[in-house]
């Protein structure tokens, strides 16, 4: 047996479970959200991380038997590569494209105990029941039809990844061009309410030096409301005028800085 006729069942069961994650994400997430939501990375049928998640754990976890071992060994094995995948998308296209921050048990939002169950119990499904089924099926589909399945399979798949890649790229450049306006806008806004700070400051130093000019006309009249203030001040901590406290209050500062 060639290295293309090894190579060819793994490549369609690759694009076939990962036509089953996003059969199971859109309806997943349509019924949550009443709508139908087109799930999935890419633009066609597929999401690619549970078709490398299957293939992945078929490779190493086939020759398992024992359900509760590959129950566990699945969940670690497929969260392992779903935190990953969370990492590495983050870093390639700036965004987050799941987030589990809002559940219990999580690991920065990029896995939860809840993904790991499912993600678990799967493993033992496909396993199990899933995958001997699908092996077998393959196994009857001729070497050259399988070929030509799977050459389809991989140009589609290629040209999908690539209009998403740049469109994603060029989504990115705009979101920095709106970025850096906005920072601009922003930086001219702080630039304006710094301006318009320090104009009110002269315009209050102005008022200090009106009051002082004020109080130095009225010296002798206003110091005595102020004694008196201080006096009652000395009876009564807790006094307060309710109507002209301001006023007192700016007259007292200003005659102090004086």
């Amino acid at each position: 047996m060639t290295v293309f006729q090894t190579a060819a069942p793994w490549v369609f069961w690759l694009a076939l479970y990962g036509f089953i994650g996003w059969v199971y994400e859109s309806i997943l997430c349509s019924v949550k959200a009443r709508k139908w939501i087109n799930r999935g990375f890419l633009h066609g049928p597929y999401c690619p991380i549970y078709g490398f998640g299957a293939v992945t754990v078929i490779l190493v976890l086939g020759r398992i038997s024992n359900p509760v071992a590959l129950f566990f060994l699945g969940a670690l094995l497929t969260c392992t590569l779903e935190y990953i995948t969370s990492w590495g998308m983050e870093k390639l296209f700036h965004a987050r494209w799941w987030d589990y921050r809002y559940m219990k048990f999580q690991i920065n939002g990029r896995v939860c105990l809840a993904g790991a169950v499912i993600f678990g119990a799967m493993t033992v499904i496909v396993i199990k029941a899933v995958h001997p089924f699908v092996s077998e099926m393959t196994a009857r589909i001729p070497f050259p039809w399988l070929a030509a399945i799977d050459a389809v399979l991989i140009v589609g798949g290629a040209a999908d990844t690539v209009v998403t890649v740049v469109r994603l790229k060029s989504f990115n450049r705009r979101l920095k061009e709106i970025d850096a306006k906005v920072r601009e806008i922003l930086d001219e806004g702080r630039k304006e309410w710094h301006r318009r700070v320090e104009q009110a400051a002269e315009e209050s130093r102005g008022t200090v030096d009106r009051i002082r000019e004020a109080y130095n006309a009225r010296r002798s009249e206003w110091q005595k409301v102020l004694d008196y203030q201080r006096n009652l001040k000395k009876k009564f901590p807790a006094y307060r005028s309710v109507l002209w406290h301001d006023a007192f209050e700016q007259l007292r500062r200003s005659v102090k800085e004086k």
